[in-house]
Parts: structure tokens; sequence; C-alpha cells
């Protein structure tokens, strides 16, 4: 929400002296008037605009499916606290030579990377991200066959209800060398579990250090990596298509995506720069990641406000102008919900009187689609599609479109999505939880359209 200026805080005597002035000033600014008396007590006097919006939202709230309500009156499970890697000793004679290629990617796309033999798997990833051109922004894992028990394992990243006895092993706990030799030389880097970026590791070499040699080296390669969160080997291979094509209708939207002067054959290993790995998992997991996660705000000041001024009396104005077709005086965000109101008149707008537009009509969920709060969602979708903020929004859209779906639905599967977490604000009072929505948006964005829905329904991290 905007902040209030202090010109906004008036003592109890002059607002008692000038009702009528307080009124006219409650219907032309959006922002509430605070009161303060001598005690400096606060209160908030608001128009009634502003409170059929707020009585109708939590109308609507209540009359949401059952099912939601209980997943979302579910208690949040608690994220695991995990300790960090050990940093890597300098005291080492040898080094691993690793080769790591793409799966199911003509030409192929790979580097060859040395690193030091007491490196932990959590070590060779952050290589490997380096190396490749990935921005590590989503979570990966290892499999492996594990030389004592002879069975495949899984290591990486655990999950937040992280048990020892099932799920991958940290990977910043197992080391390189008590898996890979001679005899063991594969192992299988799966890197964003949506876009399923496979690779192939293969050990091809145990050399002696070099002193003069600074580790982890990338020693060659070919090709450029994919861009991420680019749709997986389809997505890639659609794109490569439209590089040299720029009269084709996808053109643009491409060009927008991987931006100017990607070449999808150049790599150079002298332009690799590596992280160190102990920093990684302190940006990844350490405290100064949570706290990032708790300053989060993009809701209550751009969401939240644009619905408590989407109230039913300035919709009624707005249907007007559009019915009108007198459009020239609206200000850019009411131009918005008037273009959005034209694409839904023949869908629900002409199905309601005006009276069901200006009074305290309930709509029946079960039958009727509220315009309000459809109008609203879309408002706030489109402006984080044209925004790219968030950018998991964006991605999410376009991956809708590219399995063919309509401009109209894309919105919806987005809205929808969106619609989970707003519930919990506005019957909880709990903030809104950007992570959970941003790893909705990238678990969600590869899935056929027609299943999501259901797929949400019974989503554990909406439990």
């Amino acid at each position: 929400m905007k902040s209030i200026r202090k010109s906004d805080i008036l003592s109890t005597r002059i607002a008692a002296g000038d009702l009528d002035s307080l009124i006219d000033r409650l219907q032309a600014d959006p922002l509430p008037v605070i009161f303060r008396n001598k005690n400096g007590n606060q209160a908030a006097l608001i128009s009634m605009e502003d409170f059929d919006l707020l009585r109708d939202t939590l109308a609507t709230v209540d009359e949401m499916d059952e099912p939601l309500l209980e997943m979302s009156a579910q208690p949040a499970t608690e994220r695991s606290l995990f300790t960090g890697p050990v940093p890597v000793s300098d005291d080492y004679a040898e080094v691993f030579q690793f080769k790591v290629f793409l799966s199911d990617v003509t030409p192929e796309i790979w580097r060859r990377i040395q690193v030091p033999v007491n490196y932990t798997f959590w070590d060779l990833h952050v290589a490997i991200q380096d190396a490749m051109g990935w921005e590590d922004a989503h979570m990966h894992s290892f499999e492996i066959v594990n030389p004592d028990s002879g069975r495949r394992e899984t290591i990486g990243t655990p999950f937040d209800n992280f048990d020892e006895n099932a799920g991958p092993r940290p990977d910043w706990e197992v080391h390189l060398a008590d898996h890979f030799s001679y005899k063991n030389t594969g192992a299988t880097y799966i890197y964003d579990f949506g876009d399923n970026w496979v690779h192939q590791v293969r050990m091809e070499d145990i050399k002696p250090r070099d002193d003069a040699t600074e580790y982890p080296l990338c020693v060659d390669g070919r090709r450029a990596c994919p861009p991420e969160d680019s749709g997986g080997i389809p997505g890639y291979e659609q794109l490569l298509e439209m590089v040299d094509h720029p009269d084709d209708d996808d053109y643009e939207y491409w060009s927008d995506w991987i931006g100017e002067g990607f070449d999808p054959e150049y790599f150079s290993p002298a332009e690799v720069l590596f992280d160190d790995p102990e920093e990684r998992w302190e940006d990844t997991f350490g405290a100064g990641a949570e706290d990032e996660d708790e300053d989060e705000d993009w809701l209550d000041d751009d969401a939240l406000g644009q619905l408590r001024q989407l109230n039913r009396e300035r919709m009624h104005r707005l249907w007007q102008c559009v019915q009108n077709d007198d459009l020239a005086d609206l200000s850019p965000e009411e131009l918005r919900i008037a273009q959005i109101m034209q694409e839904h008149e023949d869908t629900f707008f002409n199905q309601y009187s005006v009276a069901d537009l200006t009074a305290d009509h309930i709509f029946d969920p079960e039958t009727e689609v509220d315009p309000f709060l459809h109008i609203t969602l879309h408002a706030i979708v489109e402006k984080q599609i044209e925004d790219r903020d968030p950018i998991e929004a964006f991605q999410f859209y376009n991956a809708m479109r590219n399995k063919k779906c309509a401009h109209h639905e894309a919105l919806h599967l987005l809205g929808l999505i969106l619609t989970q977490l707003l519930y919990r604000v506005f019957k909880f009072q709990e903030p809104f939880d950007l992570p959970l929505y941003t790893a909705l948006l990238k678990k969600y964005k590869n899935r056929k359209p027609d299943k999501i829905p259901d797929l949400l329904e019974n989503d554990p991290e909406l439990e």
C-alpha cells in the first residue's frame, strides 16, 4: 500500500469542523484519511466505495470452494535447516577431468572441465553451472551408481521436508572420490526439473595437479548454453528455428526472450568464470537468501493497491465508458481495465443488469462468474506479463502460448494460480507468498494446460 503523507494526519478538532471537505477528499483521493487524538491513537476514515469493495471481496472469498479453505488452513511446512559445506582444502595432488554434455541435442553442446579430487558433488554442480552457462536458478540432482552397494542413488538438493532416510543425499556432504573411479566413470546431472535439462557426466581421466594452474578449469567445449527457462529441448529447438528467420511470426517473441546477440554456435573456454562453491551455497541456502524472501512486498505495493481501488461504482463508470466508446480521458490503468471489459462483453458483462453491477449482489460461484474479481485478476496478471515482474509469470504465459493456448486461456491459467495464494491474503491476512507463487509458475509451465486445474487442486505445496 502507499504510505500515508504527513498532510493526511489530521487532528480530531479539525476533522469534526470540516466534515464536508473530508467527504470530498475521500471521494477524490485514493489514500485514507488518518485521525490522531491527543493521546497519539490513530484511526482511518475510508469512503463507502472502499468499504463496499472490502465487503464484496470478503463475501466472494467466503463462498470459495470448501476444499480450498481446507488447503489454505493447513500450517505451512517449515523449511529444513542444513549445515553448509566444508570449505575445500587446497591440499590435493590430483584433479578429475570430466566431459559434460547435454542429452538429445545435435550438434552436441559440451564442456570439458578439471576439478580438484577432493571436491564434493555440490562443488561439481557449481562448476558445471558456470562452465555450461546456466544461472543456477533451479533445483538439480545427480544420479550415479554407488560403488559400495552397486545401486543407483540420487545426490542433490534435499526437499523442504528432507528425511535423511529418503530423498536425495545433500550433495555438499558427498565427495566425488567416493563414487568416481576408472571403474565407475558415468553419472547423470539434471538441472531444472521443469525444463528437464539432462546432462551426461563422464570422468575421462585423473590427472596430476599443475601447481601453476588455478582449478576448477574449463579446458574445452562447443556451442552456447541454451537460454535459461527456454522450455527444455522442444523449446530450444523451436528457438533455433526462429534465430535465422526474422520474418517468422514467432521471431519477435523469441527475440524478446533471448535478447540481442545470441549465437548458438559460440563458446570460448577462456571466458568461463567459476564461483566459489561455499559462497554459492550461502547465497542459495544461507540466512541472506531467507531474509531476501521475507522482504518481498511485491503484492502489497501493486496488486493489493489495485484491488482496493476496483470498487463497484468505479467498475460501472468504466463499463459505461466502454459502452459509449468514451475512452479518451481514461488513465492508463483505467484504459487497461476498459479494454479487458471489452474483451469480456459477450462473455458475461452483458449477462448482468445495472442493479447487479452497482448493488450488493452476491455472485453465486456455482452458477455465476464474479465480473469484479475476474477483471481484477486480469488486470493484475496482464501487468505482471507486461512488466515481466515476476519474470516467472511472463515465462509461464509464453509457455502456455507455445502449447497452443489462446491469449485469454493463458491469462486464465495464470490467474488460477494467483488465486490460490490471494485467497490466503484476504481470508487469513497472511502475507503474499511470492516464492511459492513463482515456484508454482515454474512447476506448471511445462504441464499440459488442460491438466493444470486438477493438478493445482491436489498440489501438496498448497496443503
